[in-house]
């Protein structure tokens, strides 16, 4: 019942590190998200208000430009002609949507083209000339001492808040005087400029609802190797932690075992030694891996002799072949192999975790092979063998740490990191590393380096 109420308690924790893990993991992405959509959102407000500006001063400048060739044009119509016909003024009118009241020595002249109210012309001609009289500019008497005119630019709008240029206008005409007030809006222009802001403003919002979605994307997949890394290391932890229990649980055990039958403490005392050779070995593993993996792995690259390195391991493993009652054989090229240049400890590693996987799994009376060969440009070295052979759903798998083919008969020594191992120091070789079903069964696993070039 303890023991039960235990594993309960430890699925329990387990659970709750995984949930809390999961959720760092959406705290981070929510994060990553919104300072993304920030930082970009800025950014495309400041391009956009960049845009908007310029195009508003532009519209400003046009405006102002336009607004002041039509001043121009009156102000040279009241100073040199003697004749300011009704069919100009409606014609400017209408054409500039202009209110222009002209006054020639003291009397109006009558408008036909105008485009708005009566009411509305009265109300802001009678404003601009308000705002004249404050710039103590008189629209009703001759300009003393003065050959030329003089004008003044302002700037209102009406009761419907409609913006519009203003000019008043006074020039000497012989003896008398003529004077003006030049009223002009732009209408269109301004309906054009509203538009754009809505037009800019719907660019934002659809802006910064697109990046927020591509962020959202962009976050999940550059966080996909993250939560990737997380759920290997929980796995990694889990599976490192339960193989130290099992020879933990024996240790302890054994060590109480001691005490209860005092006259088998010889036996007892070897098993606690094998089980702490056992727990030496994973340990040994699993700084070769985390050192691989955190790249920081010293290796000693020289130049190898692979003909001469193939040769030791073979005769190194033969013996061992042997005694399992297998056999194991070489196959070389006639020809030397050319040289790679590698750690020459770490390819027998390499080598001999192959080697030792084929004698545990292969149980075939045809013997392993240990094979090489080149192309132009790498050398392939191959360890064969004819035994039960890994189903096909299985050969990424074999590769993960802690894995077993077989869970129910394989060997206490055997961890399952063997070829996770071998992975990492062939990848450390910028080589690569694949198994395949060897022809008649069984497994061939080969190692693909590059070759020393020679001149």
């Amino acid at each position: 019942m303890k023991s039960t109420h235990e594993s309960s308690k430890e699925r329990i924790q387990h659970r709750r590190t995984q949930v809390a893990k999961r959720n760092s993991v959406q705290k981070a992405k929510v994060r990553l998200v919104l300072l993304y959509s920030i930082s970009m959102g800025v950014i495309l407000t400041i391009a956009l208000l960049a845009i908007f500006t310029m195009n508003y001063q532009d519209q400003k400048q046009s405006k102002s430009r336009i607004f002041q060739n039509s001043v121009t044009n009156v102000y040279m119509k009241l100073s040199s002609d003697s004749i300011i016909s009704n069919t100009w003024l409606t014609d400017i009118e209408s054409t500039n949507r202009l209110i222009l009241h002209i006054t020639d020595g003291g009397s109006e002249l009558l408008q036909w083209g105008s485009w708005v109210s009566e009411e509305e012309r009265k109300t802001e001609v009678a404003k601009i000339e308000n705002m004249a009289k404050d710039d103590k500019l008189s629209l009703h008497s001759r300009p003393i001492s003065s050959k030329e005119g003089f004008w003044r630019f302002y700037q209102s709008k009406n009761e419907n808040g409609n913006r519009y240029y203003a000019a008043a206008i006074v020039v000497p005409y012989g003896k008398q005087y003529r004077s003006a007030i030049v009223i002009q809006y732009f209408t269109k222009e301004d309906q054009a400029f509203n538009r754009l802001k809505m037009v800019f403003l719907t660019i934002e919002i659809l802006g910064i609802l697109s990046m927020v979605v591509l962020n959202l994307i962009y976050v999940r997949l550059i966080m996909k190797p993250v939560e990737e890394s997380k759920r290997l290391q929980t796995e990694f932890i889990a599976a490192a932690s339960h193989e130290l229990k099992s020879p933990l649980a024996v240790i302890r055990t054994s060590a109480g075992a001691i005490k209860a039958v005092p006259e088998k403490s010889d036996h007892y005392i070897d098993t606690i030694g094998e089980e702490c050779n056992r727990m030496s070995s994973l340990v040994d593993d699993l700084l070769i891996l985390s050192s691989t993996e955190t790249k920081t792995w010293r290796m000693s690259m020289e130049r190898v002799e692979l003909d001469t390195l193939l040769l030791d391991i073979y005769e190194e493993f033969l013996p061992i072949c042997k005694e399992a009652d297998m056999d194991l054989t070489i196959s070389l090229p006639e020809i030397l192999l050319p040289p790679i240049n590698g750690d020459s400890m770490r390819i027998k590693q390499i080598l001999s975790i192959l080697l030792n996987n084929a004698i545990q799994h292969s149980k075939s009376v045809k013997p392993i092979q240990l094979h090489a060969y080149t192309s132009k440009h790498y050398v392939f070295i191959q360890v064969i063998d004819y035994g039960i052979g890994i189903a096909d759903d299985e050969k990424t798998a074999v590769f993960d740490k802690f894995y077993q083919v077989d869970t129910s008969h394989h060997d206490r020594r055997n961890y399952g990191l063997g070829l996770s191992i071998a992975k990492e120091l062939v990848k450390i070789h910028r080589g690569l590393f694949w198994l395949e079903d060897t022809k008649g069964g069984g497994c061939t696993f080969t190692i693909k380096l590059h070759k020393i070039i020679e001149n």
